[in-house]
């Protein structure tokens, strides 16, 4: 079983995008419970669908622990509270997921 951590995103205009992929990026690789990183923007353009969020970033943990831990990190808090760059438009979930 995996645990996943999704934070879909509105980012605030003039927010330089590729600079916030390269640090999650760059803190995703920092540590070592993080085992998947990756991101996606929008491609449907309909509103009414998407709420207006333009992103989504996706980690993958082995444990709820190491999830846990990562939602807790300091990295991970300087990061957030450093940011800045959404229009505190976020949805954050996490979740257990295992195939059949």
């Amino acid at each position: 079983m995996e645990f996943k951590h999704l934070c879909l995103v509105r980012f605030k205009e003039g927010v330089v995008v590729d600079n916030i992929i390269e640090e999650l990026t760059k803190l995703a690789g920092e540590l070592d419970t993080v085992k998947f990183f990756g991101w996606g923007k929008d491609v449907l353009n309909q509103e009414a669908l998407t709420h207006g969020f333009t992103h989504v970033f996706s980690m993958s943990f082995a444990s709820a622990e190491d999830l846990v831990a990562y939602m807790g990190h300091e990295k991970h808090s300087a990061f957030a509270c450093h940011a800045g760059h959404t229009d505190n438009s976020e949805a954050v979930f996490g979740s257990s997921s295992s195939s059949s």
